[in-house]
């Protein structure tokens, strides 16, 4: 059963904001995911992804319409992403998570997180079928498992 809808005290921009920027933080001094990040983000710019990426969470969690962009197209160009980036991605997230908002803002917020890394991975596994190599990390989320 889904918790999105049983969260009595809603998500906030706070929230969000609070969350992506620690997150963020631990993203860049992780061993795994800082260096898949730092080829696309550099030093600078991380000002300003964060503030994308805040604006992509408040899209779905208070229906705002100040995200442009195509996550999914962005996560095609990054090379030597697998899905054990995302397995940490959303061990990072959910301390995050658990650490700023109370545990069922906390569980809510996660269960989306889970929902878009899935998403994610299907559909990286879909793109590779059709443009990429055959053999490729994401094969166990396609549809083709030959």
């Amino acid at each position: 059963m889904s918790v999105l809808n049983e969260v009595p005290d809603p998500i906030t921009r706070e929230d969000i904001k609070q969350i992506v920027d620690k997150f963020y933080g631990a993203v860049r001094a992780d061993e795994l995911l800082a260096p898949i990040f730092a080829a696309k983000i550099g030093p600078n710019d991380w000002e300003h992804h964060i503030a994308h990426i805040t604006e992509f969470w408040c899209s779905i969690f208070l229906k705002t319409n100040g995200f442009e962009g195509n996550p999914m197209r962005k996560h095609f160009a990054l090379n030597g992403l697998t899905p054990a980036h995302f397995d940490r991605w959303l061990s990072l997230f959910n301390a995050t998570a658990n650490d700023v908002l109370d545990p069922q803002k906390a569980e809510a917020i996660y269960e989306m997180a889970q929902r878009i890394g899935q998403s994610f991975q299907m559909g990286l596994a879909f793109h590779y079928d059709n443009i990429g190599p055959k053999d490729h990390p994401f094969k166990p989320f396609g549809l083709r498992q030959r």
